[in-house]
């Protein structure tokens, strides 16, 4: 394996929720040169420049500049979260001396993909420590829970049922407990006991809210007769997010390099750290001031999201003449009534700089019958106004707890976006 792909494995394994993968991308960032800002200071940042700001510990933005203020931007954007089950804020229950955490399906996930494997749970909390508030990230990092189903001889239909009872069904199991015990306070000691194991000196003794999430403890494993496919949790969308950040560590000639990651898009990016929300115009007017219009005329989004690969046991779920492939290179998707938002103009731009970074490219379209996904790419090209292309890396089981990827294509879709950041793009006339 080369360098490249063991960070991005060991990225994958650290990364259980949103908030660890801006961590961990913020701290690659530094590594990269780039300098923190507070939302205060984007106004302060100098061009030439690398800077980056995050807003919430959900969003990240990342910049490099040139000295020519008035050159144009290339724009790389992704999606840090992934469907996940969702711990509720009063949800722990006691049922016959197990203890239990309701939750809430996060996004479109498979819910079978849950059931009979090791959960951990990580994310954010906010606790008391004599009388003040703090928070911080937590990770068990180990496995805490599990969702078990029925043996098949007390459900006859399991292998033919699909359908779950979401609000009866998924409350994980994370313990054997005294059934007069309070579950809400033993749920909470739990809690405490991670914060003061993570932070020795917090002294938390009260939990007062937290954003926390199940999460399956697969690691990250490497797979097939050659090696050739990764399979991991949340490869829908932390492949693209690891891929953005990794190319700009090359240095552009003429023009900016600017970088989103959002949260939120598994629901809808409709919040103030989604896409829909106006942090990356925002800070674009702090930097580009009144020449942001003009700057953004000349400009270019790339937004990478996962792709469908074909699954070679369900053809007929795909259309024919577009079928993408594991390992063949980075795939434009194409909707004509705007779910992606690529076109004629943008998909030859990103062919033509495949073709620089001599990588194969596929293109996708939904099967007639099906109805289309989408991803942040329609939304931030109707903020920002500019040509924009979808892209993603075909995958099998999207949404499901464990994705698969062909481990070349990660490495492809580096290569492009890596010619990206450095050359300016390709001439149509």
């Amino acid at each position: 394996m080369t360098p490249a792909i063991t960070r991005f494995l060991d990225f994958l394994n650290h990364a259980p929720t949103p908030f660890q993968v801006n961590k961990l991308l913020g701290k690659r960032l530094e590594e990269l040169g780039f300098k923190k800002l507070e939302s205060t200071q984007v106004k302060q940042a100098q061009f030439p420049g690398k800077y980056y700001v995050q807003h919430g510990q959900r969003v990240l933005l990342a910049w490099q500049t040139v000295k020519d203020a008035q050159a144009p931007i290339h724009f790389t954007a992704a999606h840090n979260d992934s469907p996940a089950l969702k711990i509720r804020p009063a949800g722990a229950r006691i049922q016959n001396s197990y203890l239990q955490l309701g939750t809430e399906i996060y996004g479109g996930l498979i819910i079978s993909s849950w059931f009979d494997r090791p959960l951990s749970i990580a994310g954010r909390v906010v606790w008391q420590s004599k009388g003040k508030m703090h928070f911080g990230l937590i990770d068990f990092a180990r496995p805490i829970g599990i969702l078990p189903r029925l043996p098949i001889h007390l459900a006859r239909e399991v292998n033919d049922r699909q359908s779950f009872q979401k609000q009866s069904e998924l409350f994980p199991i994370i313990g054997q407990i005294n059934g007069k015990t309070d579950p809400t306070k033993a749920w909470h000691k739990i809690l405490l006991n991670q914060i003061n194991r993570q932070y020795p000196k917090a002294k938390a003794d009260k939990i007062v809210s937290y954003d926390l999430m199940f999460y399956p403890c697969t690691p990250a494993t490497i797979t097939g007769s050659e090696e050739e496919f990764v399979v991991a949790p949340r490869l829908d969308n932390q492949a693209s997010c690891y891929a953005a950040i990794e190319a700009l560590s090359k240095n552009p000639l003429g023009h900016h390099n600017v970088v989103l990651i959002t949260d939120h898009e598994e629901c809808g990016s409709q919040s103030a750290y989604g896409a829909a929300s106006n942090f990356l115009k925002q800070n674009l007017q702090a930097l580009w001031g009144e020449n942001l219009p003009r700057v953004l005329a000349k400009s270019f989004l790339i937004s990478c999201d996962a792709a469908h690969g074909v699954h070679p046991n369900y053809l007929g779920k795909y259309e024919p003449s577009h079928l993408t492939y594991l390992n063949q290179g980075p795939v434009i998707k194409t909707n004509f009534n705007q779910r992606y938002t690529s076109n004629d103009l943008s998909a030859a731009i990103f062919t033509a700089l495949a073709q620089q970074a001599k990588v194969p490219v596929q293109n996708f379209v939904t099967h007639g019958d099906i109805s289309c996904g989408s991803t942040i790419g329609p939304t931030l090209a109707a903020q920002l106004g500019v040509s924009a292309v979808d892209v993603g890396i075909a995958s099998w089981a999207m949404h499901s707890s464990t994705e698969t990827m062909g481990i070349r294509d990660v490495e492809q879709l580096m290569k492009v976006l890596s010619i990206y950041a450095q050359k300016p793009l390709p001439e149509i006339k």
